[in-house]
């Protein structure tokens, strides 16, 4: 992704996060899931000169955008690789006990399932990752030749729901033939 199109990017509801959560104090803001940083950003520029950022997110790629982003506000914004989950020791280890605001925009961005290259879409020919830490866990192509039919059914029941494109529910194929037509999307909940 160009610097052109990552300016060019607008995250979703910006507005409404913004007017709502925008740091009148300064202070410190976490974005749990930083993506391509544009919350952060508007959040930064709507604050003064004592707001700060933590950005977190799972995506190495995601960082490195948000730190491209991000760079004018200099040593305001401390970024982190690792999962909102574990939000508390990504504050503990960056000097932060209170947060003016914490936002989570949980979900695929549109660049994951466009250009990323790891197989969040059926439309190209991609590998079948489907992580968004390419760093960590196995992937996807991993679980579909090493579990068996009953396993990933198991798999899909116990971490999500399995939904057809009209929405209906629906069970999947693991066999290659899923990947090119239209499969079910899986929603692993948060």
């Amino acid at each position: 992704m160009s610097d052109r199109e990552e300016a060019a990017h607008l995250p979703v509801l910006v507005d409404e996060l913004t007017f709502l959560l925008r740091p009148r104090r300064g202070g410190w803001v976490v974005d749990g899931t930083i993506g391509m940083g544009g919350h952060a950003e508007r959040l930064l520029d709507a604050g003064d000169a004592t707001t700060r950022l933590l950005g977190i997110d799972g995506d190495p790629e995601a960082l490195e955008r948000a730190g491209r982003r991000l760079a004018r506000f200099g040593r305001r914004v401390t970024l982190r690789h690792g999962s909102f989950r574990d939000l508390g020791t990504h504050a503990a280890a960056a000097g932060i006990a209170e947060a003016q605001a914490i936002v989570l925009d949980l979900g695929l961005s549109s660049y994951q399932l466009d250009e990323s290259g790891r197989g969040f879409t059926f439309q190209g020919d991609e590998p079948l990752d489907m992580r968004f830490d390419p760093t960590r866990g196995v992937t996807a192509a991993d679980l579909l030749n090493r579990l068996t039919q009953e396993e990933l059914a198991r798999l899909i029941f116990e971490l999500g729901r399995s939904v057809t494109p009209d929405g209906s529910p629906g069970a999947s194929s693991s066999s290659g033939s899923a990947r090119r037509s239209r499969a079910p999307a899986i929603w692993w909940p948060p």
